[in-house]
């Protein structure tokens, strides 16, 4: 269990938490969304967390996290199978290859391949 809830999400030792970082890219298909809910971390409560992929691989990732107090990490969301991401976000978001990472704790971003 915890082996598959590390593919999920990966608590860093800098407090952010890394987010699909071990799911493999054939997870995503389309038509069958990932959803995970109310799953506790040591930094709080990952609420929500939905993956929808679309006929042209592009997902749209849906998160809520609820920190325990006073803490406010840093949600670094992989995408598996991209080289580079091209990013859209409901907030703030910086792109680093296949690593878009937001510092809101709700979030909806939508990922496809970059070029």
């Amino acid at each position: 269990v915890l082996w598959l809830r590390t593919l999920v999400v990966d608590e860093m030792p800098d407090g952010d938490l890394a987010l699909l970082g071990g799911l493999p890219p054939d997870w995503y298909v389309a038509g069958k969304p990932i959803d995970i809910r109310d799953l506790p971390t040591e930094r709080g409560l990952l609420r929500r967390l939905r993956v929808v992929t679309d006929s042209t691989g592009a997902r749209v990732v849906d998160i809520e996290f609820v920190p325990h107090s006073g803490l406010t990490p840093k949600l670094h969301i992989y995408a598996r199978g991209f080289t580079t991401v091209t990013a859209q976000c409901s907030e703030a978001f910086s792109v680093v290859g296949d690593r878009t990472t937001v510092s809101a704790l709700v979030v909806k971003c939508t990922l496809a391949p970059g070029n």
